[in-house]
């Protein structure tokens, strides 16, 4: 679809990307200001009147307020003239949590896509987390592959073998792999304590001896998995080993790749900094 013409909105002061797009694309930028009532409300405005076809660039954050900010928005830019409201959320917190853990313990994923299908026409993402956090917006989400952003990365560090370092990563890694006509491996993770935490890594398929191997995930939080992958990878003979994953859970706190016995740790994509021109690319061949 062309967003020539129509109209993107951003947050002031955390709208880099939503202007960059509106550049990018020949849309309209309408900058939404957010304020509050004495008692701690929330209220926004939109700028101007908007297009009938709107989209929103908004970060949703562990936080409530930034869900709750994005449905807000969008409620403002139908008030200020669109019928139909898109949503642009490269990054969405609780896609790990696709399914409950425990008995009568809440599925985060599930209320987000029960949220926010309801006030946003589309709504797209960078490398949703899972098939099953996607089914949860009932057919609302469409997830964007991060790899055109990840192969550049790969290629700079020489790599000459893929791995995905456990099952989630299968589908990314396979397809980094066949872009760039190299070895695909396949690791398999096993939880030594499960719902608590700690792991063991084992390659189940392919041969790293004597590669420089990068493993391919859309996210990174403690760093456990890609540390145990990485062990098992090089006791199995390859040469080197890095990762390039498309998000950082916490972007504030990513872990080092020395820490994790990593050659390199490549975060595609950074919600703490300027958006890249190949990131802005990426996005606007795809809305």
């Amino acid at each position: 679809m062309s967003w020539r013409g129509k109209t993107i909105a951003g947050f002031e002061g955390c709208d880099a990307l939503a202007r960059a797009l509106a550049r990018a694309v020949g849309a309209r930028y309408a900058p939404l200001a957010v304020s509050k009532y004495r008692a701690g409300e929330r209220v926004i405005r939109a700028s101007r009147s908007v297009t009938r076809r709107c989209l929103l660039v908004a970060e949703l954050e562990a936080d409530g307020e930034s869900v709750w900010r994005a449905l807000m928005a969008a409620d403002a830019l139908k008030r200020s003239g669109a019928k139909h409201v898109f949503l642009l959320a490269p990054w969405m917190a609780y896609g790990r949590q696709d399914r409950p853990a425990k008995a009568r313990e809440s599925t985060g994923g599930a209320t987000l896509g029960d949220a926010l299908h309801r006030s946003f026409k589309k709504i797209f993402t960078l490398d949703a987390h899972s098939k099953l956090f996607r089914k949860h917006f009932h057919g609302h989400l469409k997830s964007i592959a991060a790899r055109d952003l990840a192969i550049p990365v790969a290629r700079r560090y020489g790599a000459d073998a893929v791995a995905a370092p456990d099952k989630g990563a299968v589908k990314r890694a396979k397809a980094v792999a066949r872009e760039m006509r190299l070895p695909f491996i396949q690791c398999e993770k096993t939880r030594l304590r499960p719902g608590l935490g700690g792991v063991r890594s084992r390659v189940r398929h392919g041969d790293p001896k004597g590669h420089r191997v990068v493993m391919i995930d859309d996210l990174v939080d403690s760093g456990g998995t890609l540390a145990e992958a990485a062990k098992a990878l090089r006791l199995a003979g390859a040469k080197s080993v890095g990762a390039v994953v498309t998000h950082a859970a916490l972007s504030s706190s990513v872990p080092s790749a020395k820490s994790l016995g990593l050659g390199y740790l490549e975060i595609v994509y950074r919600r703490d900094r300027k958006p890249s021109a190949s990131l802005v690319k990426l996005l606007a061949a795809h809305l």
